[in-house]
């Protein structure tokens, strides 16, 4: 299977993160053509996992206003809820990595 026909098809399975790829890799769903180890095969055409599964960061100002719709005040709020089914797949669980450039600090971010 080509890079982008397999590409298209894990999208069309809802997959959205290495976690449940690994799950679903082992179940009987998975094409005899597809691979098992996508990054490896596809090595040469791989951008990662995010633009593989169709998902990527929402922007800094989404993210900094999402957070704030949810009352997270604190940094000790944000870790529970990271880890949690609150947080959208595309919302980052290390914010002040990911938006680097555009980071001024937890106080900013939780308004």
């Amino acid at each position: 299977m080509s890079y982008e026909k397999a590409r298209e098809f894990i999208r069309s399975q809802g997959i959205r993160t290495v976690t449940e790829f690994r799950e679903w890799r082992k179940s009987e769903n998975r094409p005899i053509n597809f691979p098992t180890k996508p990054d490896e095969v596809y090595k040469e055409k791989w951008q990662g996992w995010k633009i593989f599964f169709g998902t990527d960061w929402m922007s800094y100002e989404e993210a900094r206003e999402f957070i704030r719709s949810q009352g997270i005040r604190t940094v000790t709020e944000f870790r529970k809820w990271k880890n949690s089914d609150k947080r959208p797949i595309n919302f980052p669980t290390r914010p002040d990595l990911v938006y680097k450039k555009e980071w001024q600090g937890w106080p900013e971010f939780f308004g």
